[in-house]
């Protein structure tokens, strides 16, 4: 098997551990166990085991969330946190498993990274670039509260509803936005 192929399988097979409730408990044994793989193969594809692993699949999901078509902030958010909620016990044991693990400052910086791909893709993108580059700031305030209300969420196990949790997230982008108009008009 090519690498590639290897790698994928392995983020298929831990994908398919981590929608279970018991995700969050899982060991290097019983994935290559579950994958008929050796230790070695894994840590040749992920060097830090695990982490790696499912440090790979967050990317894949954020990946997937960009490929969503939405034609607003309100969507991205609704598309995110209603595919977070569909895949309830994935992120809940990614957050067990790796999320806790980091610091803080590196999940700001994998946020602002996917705040600039969705920036990127919109209307307004040469606008908005501007901005952030003049405000640096606004950005990290706006992927500090998404993060923020987004462990918070985690923290209580996914359990606050999805309708809520958009509420929430649009508050903060909504005080973006605000800072970004009053920027254009001034």
């Amino acid at each position: 098997m090519s690498a590639a192929v290897t790698s994928g399988y392995l983020l298929r097979k831990l994908c398919n551990l981590l929608e279970q409730p018991q995700g969050a408990n899982l060991t290097i044994k019983e994935l290559t166990a579950c994958c008929a793989v050796s230790r070695s193969t894994i840590y040749r594809h992920f060097p830090a085991g695990l982490q790696d692993l499912c440090l790979a699949i967050l990317k894949e999901e954020a990946n997937k969330l960009l490929q969503y078509e939405c034609n607003s902030w309100q969507g991205v958010i609704e598309v995110s946190v209603n595919y977070i909620a569909q895949h309830r016990w994935r992120f809940i044991n990614l957050y067990k498993l790796v999320i806790l693990e980091q610091t803080p400052s590196f999940w700001l910086k994998i946020f602002k990274k996917f705040l600039l791909s969705y920036i990127t893709q919109q209307l307004q993108a040469d606008q908005l670039l501007d901005f952030v580059q003049k405000r640096p700031y606004e950005l990290d305030f706006l992927a500090a509260g998404i993060l923020f209300q987004l462990l918070v969420w985690l923290d209580g196990q996914l359990k606050t509803k999805p309708e809520v949790v958009i509420q929430q997230l649009l508050s903060g982008v909504q005080l973006f936005l605000f800072h970004f108009y009053q920027n254009q008009c001034d």
